[in-house]
């Protein structure tokens, strides 16, 4: 029972898990309703679809890979299947996504976040 329902401790695999399903489910969630507004009905459900069938295909292939490499953290396991330099892209590619994912989010609070504290009657300055 303490597996399940313990506390989450930092670094954790329950931790990680959580944080990961939270960043994939936020995204997806809240892009969902604009997809099928903009693709209708049947396109939306047909591209919902096929994002499942991808999404569990490369899992699929990437429990694959680390269970061949016996590495169990992605960018080794990229780096022992296409050598080093492929390893360092990768963590640049990272750095990139990262970097773009904070300033896209400060850019957000700064536009959107005075007109909600003015919204409820609050001095935005």
């Amino acid at each position: 029972m303490s597996r399940w329902f313990g506390s989450l401790t930092p670094g954790s695999m329950r931790g990680s898990i959580f944080a990961l399903m939270q960043t994939a489910l936020g995204a997806g969630i809240l892009s969902l309703p604009y997809t099928f507004y903009t693709a209708g009905i049947v396109m939306g459900t047909i591209f919902l679809l096929l994002g499942a069938f991808v999404a569990y295909y490369t899992m699929v292939w990437l429990m694959q890979a680390s269970n061949t490499t016996g590495k169990s953290n992605y960018a080794h396991i990229v780096e022992d299947i296409l050598g080093k330099n492929a390893g360092r892209l990768l963590n640049c590619v990272f750095i990139a996504t990262t970097f773009g994912a904070v300033t896209l989010y400060l850019i957000t609070c700064g536009d959107f976040m005075p007109k909600i504290l003015a919204g409820f009657g609050m001095d935005p300055v």
